[in-house]
């Protein structure tokens, strides 16, 4: 009776230890897994642009700048807040090297030859690389929006430790991409109805001077909307 409780004994030694150690692996794979979504910190005293047609924001550094694109139009060096294409560029560049981020709204995904996912500020990305290295080559990130279409963010980089850029800088610059909640439509019918009506809140620079939206009543659409004002 005392070898077969021993017997016994052992198959259920042999049980917990199979179960600890399964458990042990799945944690340690949920941990790795984790880890995949951290970004970046932002630098402090960065820029910030808004998009309030496609609600998204994204923060690059101060000696860097930016153009857009708006539809049926061509690129200004300037960044507008309903633009569906716009570009950040580090203020020195040369013929040899070079980076950039580009952010442009899409109606259909692109086909990318390969692609795996992250998460990025909650949100779910698919990316494609396509690189040599941490000092050339190009990575694009498609966000679904929805019912707004795809966002492609893609970072392009040459010799860009030419112009005392990193991939670190790029990294950065992505990890501050995020949604914003959408803001509903309030109609109107002369600006006094707008004054509730909320534009972004930091000041932006158009061509050196420096601008802010004051919220007006569109005479078209009949909605508040928000109107660029400079100095």
């Amino acid at each position: 009776m005392k070898k077969l409780n021993s017997g016994f004994a052992h198959i259920i030694l042999i049980i917990l230890l199979t179960t600890v150690t399964i458990g042990a692996v799945v944690f340690l794979s949920t941990s790795k897994q984790s880890k995949i979504t951290s970004t970046p910190s932002l630098e402090s005293g960065w820029k910030t642009y808004i998009n309030t047609t496609y609600n998204y924001k994204v923060s690059y550094p101060t000696n860097w700048h930016g153009t857009s694109k708006i539809v049926n139009d061509n690129f200004r060096n300037e960044l507008f807040p309903d633009a569906y294409e716009v570009g950040f560029y580090p203020d020195k560049m040369s013929d040899k090297a070079s980076a950039s981020v580009t952010i442009r709204v899409l109606d259909t995904p692109p086909t990318y030859p390969t692609q795996s996912e992250i998460i990025i500020n909650s949100q779910k990305a698919m990316v494609y690389s396509d690189k040599e290295n941490d000092d050339y080559g190009n990575e694009t990130y498609l966000f679904n929006t929805g019912s707004s279409g795809y966002i492609e963010v893609e970072l392009s980089f040459i010799n860009i430790n030419l112009i005392d850029i990193n991939k670190t800088t790029l990294d950065q610059i992505l990890s501050t991409f995020e949604f914003m909640p959408k803001v509903s439509k309030t109609l109107c019918t002369t600006n006094e109805d707008c004054e509730q009506f909320q534009c972004q809140t930091d000041t932006s620079t158009y061509n050196g001077r420096k601008c802010s939206f004051t919220p007006v009543c569109n005479g078209t659409t009949l909605i508040c909307d928000c109107f660029k004002v400079c100095d």
